[in-house]
């Protein structure tokens, strides 16, 4: 008996695995705004967002938005090789955000399908949680 419920968890594993895969790929196919942003379903109500960011030049790029009060120094990215990247637990809802290089210069994700202007004469990309 305790070899049949080895056996039952086993094959139950795999289809629990296919069904939490396609769901993180259907959510991943209406976020469709962060390009380079891949989306795990979390327990908690916030699903975590990878974003990236590739440059071989900068010093550091950090990422700001109405997600962290539009700070410019709270959220940075972290450098392997020529890609920075970051994940963060973000609750569901409509985001702008932009990616500061070096501490200066602004710039819209450059992958993003989704993009709005900010009221400074630039673009802000635009990243929908569910």
């Amino acid at each position: 008996m305790h070899a049949r419920s080895r056996f039952f968890v086993r094959n139950m594993t795999a289809p629990l695995s296919v069904g939490l895969f396609l769901l993180a790929a259907a959510s991943s196919l209406f976020i469709g705004c962060a390009g380079h942003a891949e989306v795990k379903p979390e327990p908690s109500s916030d699903t975590v967002v990878h974003f990236s960011y590739v440059s071989d030049a900068a010093a550091g790029i950090c990422i700001t938005g109405d997600f962290n009060g539009w700070s410019e120094n709270a959220d940075c990215l972290h450098r392997t090789g020529n890609i920075w990247s970051i994940a963060l637990p973000l609750p569901p809802g409509r985001y702008q955000y932009a990616f500061i290089i070096d501490g200066r210069t602004w710039r819209k994700d450059p992958t993003a399908l989704l993009n709005t202007t900010n009221g400074f004469g630039d673009e802000n990309s635009i990243l929908i949680v569910y």
